[in-house]
C-alpha cells in the first residue's frame, strides 16, 4: 500500500494486486484514523484507493511505518501448493 498525504488531517492511500485479493484489511497501528473502506477487494491490475481521515496531525513518514494488513480472507481456502507441509 503506498500513501500520499493529501493534507495533515487526510491521506490517501493505494493497493494494487496482480491477482483478486478479497477482504484485505489494513490497519494503522497507534494511529487514530477513519478510512473509507478498510475491507479491500482488489482485482488483478486495477489500483484501489482509500481515503483516510487522521484525528490527529501526521506526516507522510507516520502513516507508512504504522501500516500492517491482514491476509485475505480467502488465503486459508486456496493455499499455495509450494507453502503446504506434509
Amino acid at each position: 500500500m503506498t500513501f500520499k498525504t493529501d493534507s495533515p488531517l487526510r491521506a490517501s492511500a493505494t493497493s494494487l494486486s496482480g491477482t483478486f485479493q478479497h477482504r484485505i484489511a489494513f490497519e494503522l497501528e497507534g494511529i487514530a484514523h477513519f478510512a473509507t473502506d478498510n475491507f479491500l477487494e482488489l482485482y488483478p491490475n486495477e489500483p484501489k484507493t482509500v481515503t483516510v481521515k487522521l484525528a490527529q496531525p501526521q506526516t507522510l513518514k507516520k502513516p507508512q511505518q504504522a501500516f500492517s494488513y491482514r491476509p485475505p480472507a480467502s488465503a486459508h481456502l486456496n493455499p499455495d501448493p509450494d507453502e503446504r507441509t506434509p
